[in-house]
């Protein structure tokens, strides 16, 4: 592989209709700074707010024992609940605004830590996926605290970092790995993209087990059946009816076919609402994420490709899955107690469990699809930050049809080591000269130019840039 010259990885950003900002931590400070002084922003409001709260409810219970007088007293008490109330929504506003600019902050903060190179042991280390049998991913250091994996991955679903370590750990032929090249080169500087989906983000260390739902999904349905399900929707409703036109005989007739239905389905009930182990903020999160990503416009074909899945035959990914999120909201409810005196009545979990098999039956075939390919859209995010964060390596260029191997670069560095301590080497393998010879004393540096070669050729082979002139 041969890295080509920076001036023709320029001219390719040009090409794709893109400025490329090569000084990625003014634009990080920049927009810390900014995210700073609205976390500050919100904070003071925050506090002054929840004073002004304190100060309503405080009124409120002045008012309340001044109540039984006039009613003036009581035309000023319903005015001090409104101001209680509006401030109150004021306040989730306030927070929710709060959360955000707190979120990015640390967003970008994390992003001035990579390019000082104090972000290890703050990120994803992905132990998960080492294999002390892969022959160069334990000395590469592809995966640890330190690792290559924490350095560049930013993806949140199980299946984004599977995908990233799988493009990490295997080789790929020519032509898939200039799609990955010409797919990172577009997104490597939607900085806002990156922003609005930080947004979204939670822990850096946590992940969505999207592998469980896409399980969940390819499961066998417990309850079928359109018949059983009005049904169960109806009757109770009959039954309800019954009571309130005073019939005991026909409401207690109405009341055991309940029952009997009730216990036709209890077992299989119970299985399907248990199957769905993911939390509705998840699937919510989920929901959002694939939303902005569907929003997105790509010129490149693989990304256009990625975000077809999701919008395919009229039904969009994000818009079904907010369904479901809201479907397993209305199943936690089950667990409030007022809630489950009228769900037992009405056979709210029996229908949520035919709700959740109905949209099962509809979606369930797309979601190993949708997540897929979101997880290699997150991988690509993945591969495009490290590159806008390092506008300084190029692509390699990848030679077809090379009669032996070829490796030549040109200020070749260790991607893991800061540039102000990195030591760059030049390296030429081909035919004419197939073997090198390293030499040195104790500590002069022989293992972290071998490593050097090593690391940047991972890269290479997953799409990114490598750290070479």
């Amino acid at each position: 592989m041969r890295p080509a010259m920076r001036g023709a990885a320029r001219q390719d950003g040009e090409r794709s209709g893109m400025s490329l900002i090569m000084d990625p931590g003014k634009e990080y400070e920049s927009r810390l700074a900014r995210w700073s002084r609205r976390l500050e922003h919100c904070e003071l409001w925050h506090r002054r707010t929840g004073n002004l709260r304190l100060f309503f409810a405080a009124a409120l219970v002045v008012v309340a024992v001044l109540l039984r007088n006039t009613v003036a007293v009581g035309w000023l008490f319903t005015g001090v609940f409104a101001g209680l109330f509006l401030s109150g929504m004021v306040h989730d506003r306030i927070l929710e605004r709060r959360d955000t600019a707190r979120r990015l902050a640390g967003y970008y903060t994390g992003g001035l830590d990579r390019l000082g190179y104090r972000w290890a042991g703050k990120g994803s280390p992905g132990t998960e996926f080492l294999d002390k049998q892969h022959p160069y991913a334990v000395d590469l250091v592809l995966f640890g605290t330190g690792s290559l994996f924490e350095f560049v991955n930013t993806a949140q679903t199980q299946a984004g970092r599977t995908k990233l370590a799988e493009w990490l750990l295997n080789g790929a032929g020519h032509g898939e790995v200039a799609a990955r090249q010409r797919a990172v080169a577009e997104m490597r500087n939607k900085v806002d993209l990156r922003e609005e989906l930080a947004v979204r983000a939670g822990d850096p260390q946590a992940q969505v087990d999207t592998d469980a739902l896409m399980s969940w999904a390819a499961q066998p349905r417990c309850l079928t059946g359109m018949a059983a399900r009005l049904g169960i929707f109806w009757l109770p409703l009959v039954t309800w009816s019954l009571f309130l036109m005073g019939d005991g005989h026909l409401f207690a007739l109405a009341l055991n076919g309940q029952c009997g239905l009730a216990l036709i389905y209890r077992r299989r009930t119970a299985r399907t609402l248990e199957a769905m182990k993911l939390p509705a903020r998840e699937l919510r999160w989920l929901s959002d994420l694939l939303g902005r990503l569907e929003r997105e416009s790509f010129q490149e074909a693989r990304l256009q490709e990625l975000q077809g899945k999701w919008k395919r035959d009229g039904v969009w990914a994000s818009a079904s899955l907010r369904r479901l999120a809201k479907l397993v909201d209305w199943m936690d409810a089950r667990n409030n107690f007022a809630f489950a005196v009228i769900g037992k009545f009405f056979m709210l979990g029996t229908q949520f469990g035919f709700a959740l098999e109905a949209w099962r039956a509809r979606y369930g075939p797309r979601i190993e699809e949708w997540l897929k390919a979101l997880g290699e859209m997150e991988a690509f995010l993945s591969l495009a930050g490290y590159a806008f964060e390092h506008p300084a390596d190029v692509f390699p260029e990848l030679v077809v049809n090379a009669n032996s191997p070829l490796v030549e670069a040109q200020g070749l560095a260790h991607p893991l080591i800061a540039e102000s301590r990195a030591v760059r080497n030049d390296i030429l393998l081909d035919s004419n000269q197939p073997l090198q010879v390293i030499s040195g004393s104790n500590m002069s540096g022989k293992s972290t130019w071998l490593r050097a070669i090593g690391a940047n050729l991972a890269l290479a082979r997953a799409g990114a840039p490598g750290r070479a002139s």
